[in-house]
């Protein structure tokens, strides 16, 4: 997998460090796959000027997704890989309704025809 850490997050050093600690569980999640996919990690500020870990995704077969999270979701291994997982899984879905809908084009180009 390739992974970019952006200057903002590398500089705020425990936040950079949750992400070289959940950066193996996110190829685990992943699976086979990681080694085509994009990881970029970014600071990101809430509302109230809380810290967040922005996650983005990208895979030229997959799509690209964008998630925040807490530096609490992803201190606990197990929560983390979770979390990850479930990111990983609304990318798969996405694409997945992506293909089904232009599968269902083409079939109704055809009956048209």
């Amino acid at each position: 997998m390739k992974m970019e850490i952006q200057p903002e997050l590398a500089e705020r050093k425990p936040l950079a460090e949750i992400v070289k600690d959940v950066t193996p569980l996110l190829e685990d999640a992943i699976g086979p796959a990681a080694a085509r996919v994009t990881a970029t990690w970014a600071f990101q500020a809430d509302e109230n000027g809380r810290p967040l870990i922005r996650l983005t995704l990208a895979d030229q077969l997959s799509g690209t997704g964008t998630r925040d999270f807490s530096p609490e979701e992803l201190q606990s291994r197990d929560r983390a890989w979770w979390r990850l997982s479930r990111f990983w899984g609304d990318i798969l879905q996405a694409a997945s309704e992506r293909l089904l809908r232009s599968l269902e084009a083409v079939g109704a180009d055809e009956q048209g025809s």
